[in-house]
């Protein structure tokens, strides 16, 4: 049997006095000594892009990249460069083959033979692709069925046609992975259509998520939003994302994205190839352009570009008519493609000049599936018999899903401005 015994002490037992809770050590700084180990190489490339090098960097990639990163990865709209077939550029980089395709796609392209020229890792530049047609389609498909010897396969900076290919075609992308692909934006200030990139790695979550950031736009600097549905537009990434990129292959995406800055247009920017000339006007259309030193000494055929024109005044539509009509002999014709609608609804009040056409426009339409009013550029190839004065308006299309616009007939120009040259002047 035990027996204990609680007394009551008239002297207080002393207190242990309070201590302050152990901490934990400072965590490391970014700058780790030169014996631990490296980064991941994701860690580098996310570095690049979100200007952050600190460790904590790796463990959660952002889903939406700055602002400041994505200026280097935005480009306006390209504009077609009139070749009719692709051009493919190969260079020999270490332990990648680059191969460049740029142009339009079409039967001309020998992708048979394409592919039995590569061999180990082979990354694709396909940021200059404008177009791909059927038997584009089926060259390319040949291409990738001749690359026995080749082990890896990357596609950079897939542009909107390719992406187009990649959605409606399953096995369009092979055994190999998209690394980056563009996209369309619109700028909310000037109206000027432009394009970003997007990485299936850095950006994965973002990507799945269907979240498109906003973006600035390299004509006026302005923010743009993404024009298209980006659920719709980043479907086909869905196979791609958070696959690691060989540090040899995100070095080349890095070069190739800072090889092409994002620097605003030129007023006025000038090409000749042949015997044509063509003209790309941006900014506004106002009396301060000087017509006579801009068209000076042109010959042959024109092609002027008012696509990027932000804004117009009378004065400018004015010069810009006085302009047209004062060719000499030596300009044997003169097409006007991607006319804003103002300059439509000018020109269809007059007359146009001798050996002057209008091959294409941008007029109001409405999107009958959206329910959004938006411009939309009408090809008079494609629909110059169906001037907007006639009840039947012809219909385009809209990017998300493709669907139907029509001009809105109470802000179409009173008539068509065509001629019978425009229907044999391609708008490219």
């Amino acid at each position: 049997m035990t027996l204990t015994v609680f007394s009551e002490s008239s002297t207080p037992l002393p207190r242990r006095k309070a201590t302050a809770p152990a901490r934990l050590p400072p965590p490391a700084p970014p700058n780790r000594p030169s014996g631990t180990p490296s980064a991941p190489a994701s860690s580098t490339a996310l570095s690049a892009i979100t200007g952050n090098t600190g460790v904590s960097a790796v463990s959660s990639v952002s889903p939406l990249v700055s602002a400041e990163a994505a200026r280097g990865r935005t480009r306006m709209m390209p504009t077609a460069s009139g070749v009719a077939s692709a051009t493919v550029h190969k260079q020999s980089r270490p332990g990648v083959t680059l191969l460049s395709i740029s142009g339009r796609l079409t039967e001309a392209f020998k992708g048979e033979a394409t592919g039995r020229d590569l061999r180990g890792t082979v990354a694709i530049d396909l940021g200059g692709a404008e177009r791909i047609t059927s038997f584009g389609v089926r060259e390319w498909l040949s291409m990738l069925a001749a690359m026995h010897e080749v082990r890896r396969l990357y596609l950079l900076r897939c542009s909107e046609a390719t992406v187009n290919q990649l959605s409606m075609i399953r096995k369009f992308c092979g055994s190999g992975r998209v690394v980056s692909f563009f996209a369309p934006y619109l700028c909310t200030a000037c109206g000027e259509p432009f394009e970003r990139s997007f990485d299936c790695e850095l950006e994965a979550d973002a990507i799945r998520a269907g979240r498109a950031p906003e973006a600035q736009c390299p004509h006026c600097g302005s923010s743009g939003t993404f024009d298209d549905d980006a659920r719709s537009y980043f479907a086909f990434a869905a196979p791609h994302l958070n696959t690691a990129v060989p540090p040899e292959v995100r070095a080349i995406l890095q070069e190739l994205e800072a090889a092409a800055p994002a620097a605003p247009r030129e007023a006025i920017d000038k090409s000749v190839e042949g015997n044509v000339t063509r003209v790309r006007v941006s900014g506004r259309l106002d009396g301060a352009v000087r017509w006579t030193r801009v068209l000076d000494g042109i010959e042959g055929a024109l092609v002027l570009d008012l696509g990027g024109v932000t804004a117009d005044e009378p004065a400018g539509l004015v010069n810009l008519g006085e302009a047209l009509g004062a060719f000499g002999p030596e300009v044997v014709a003169v097409a006007l493609e991607r006319c804003p609608a103002a300059v439509v609804g000018q020109l269809a009040q007059a007359a146009l000049p001798p050996r002057v056409s209008v091959t294409s426009g941008t007029l109001d339409a409405f999107c009958t599936s959206c329910a959004v009013q938006r411009p939309a550029l009408v090809s008079i190839i494609e629909h110059g018999d169906v001037p907007p004065t006639r009840p039947r308006h012809p219909e385009t299309t809209t990017r998300p899903r493709s669907s139907p616009r029509r001009w809105e007939p109470s802000r179409a120009p009173t008539a068509w401005p065509w001629s019978e040259g425009s229907k044999a002047t391609s708008s490219s």
